[in-house]
């Protein structure tokens, strides 16, 4: 996959062409993704009162996280990867031979991602499973806190491929540590938090109901919010995951097999794996523009 290219070793047209698409793609990727965040942020800022909970402020901060993302890695990686469909450079970003700077802060801003979708699952299942400990200790602060020390972490752990540590230990460590596990434990929370909310036996049960009406009805809304919430989970959740999935294909390939696969078929998806990396950036915001009222009237607001 990491194909060097050189004076004796000439690129192929095809490959020419893979690199030139995807470093415009992720040119215009950028920019797309830097208009739809900093319109939310401006969005926002002009309504703070109306985005004062503890989710509102996690979501406030991933779209901070992805400006940072279209400033600092994809323009850069896309005029890498142009220059080097020209010839002009032989740098690479997925399994690179000699780390730089562009393949640290892919799996920064990777990890960034996986960080806050697992925090505002935290944050969701807590309130429902927990309310108690969600008053007592889901404060914004804190959360904030914990966002900024699980992003120093990962820039942490990303820079110490520079100090010529083994690159399959250093991916297998990491696909599992900062990948799979986070994963996993999303998938639990979301299924203990839907199993809650559909028994809804924290907020009442068969005894304080008065009536077989009344439980009918009590079923029917637990089952009702317990469907809402399912489908927010996954259309915040599943997009993500399958935006990542071929990257994190190629990495189980690249740390089972020790090599790289050298074919036209993984080059291609090596390049365009980096740049899907980044689609939540641009569709999240906007599935909670569209999903959530305050976000839409804020927009419409900022509009007038």
């Amino acid at each position: 996959m990491n194909k060097s290219f050189s004076g004796k070793q000439p690129i192929k047209k095809f490959d020419e062409i893979v690199l030139m698409c995807n470093g415009c793609f992720s040119l215009v990727l950028a920019v797309t993704i830097f208009l739809t965040n900093i319109l939310l942020v401006m969005a926002t800022r002009r309504n703070p009162l109306r985005f004062n909970k503890v989710i509102d402020k996690i979501n406030i901060a991933s779209f901070y996280l992805n400006l940072l993302a279209c400033v600092f890695f994809l323009p850069c990686f896309g005029i890498t990867v142009i220059l080097q469909s020209l010839q002009m450079t032989k740098t690479t970003v997925l399994f690179a031979s000699n780390p730089s700077y562009l393949s640290v802060t892919v799996l920064l801003f990777t990890q960034s991602n996986v960080d806050a979708a697992l925090l505002r699952t935290i944050e969701r299942s807590s309130a429902f499973i927990l309310p108690h400990f969600h008053r007592r200790f889901m404060t914004k602060n804190r959360v904030l806190i914990t966002l900024l020390l699980s992003e120093s972490c990962a820039l942490t752990f990303a820079c110490l491929q520079l100090t010529g540590k083994n690159k399959i230990v250093f991916y297998t460590v990491y696909i599992h540590m900062f990948i799979s596990a986070p994963m996993f434990v999303m998938f639990i929370l979301v299924s203990i938090t839907y199993w809650n909310i559909k028994t809804n036996n924290r907020v009442m049960n068969r005894e304080t109901l008065q009536s077989a009406e009344k439980l009918e009805l009590h079923r029917k809304r637990a089952s009702r919010t317990s469907r809402k919430y399912l489908i927010l989970v996954l259309l915040l959740t599943v997009p993500m995951f399958l935006c990542i999935l071929p990257w994190y294909i190629l990495t189980i390939i690249y740390v089972t097999y020790k090599d790289s696969v050298e074919t036209d078929a993984a080059f291609l998806a090596e390049q365009f794996s980096i740049s899907f990396l980044f689609f939540p950036d641009l569709f999240l915001p906007i599935i909670k523009t569209l999903r959530f009222k305050e976000y839409y009237n804020s927009i419409k607001r900022f509009r007038k």
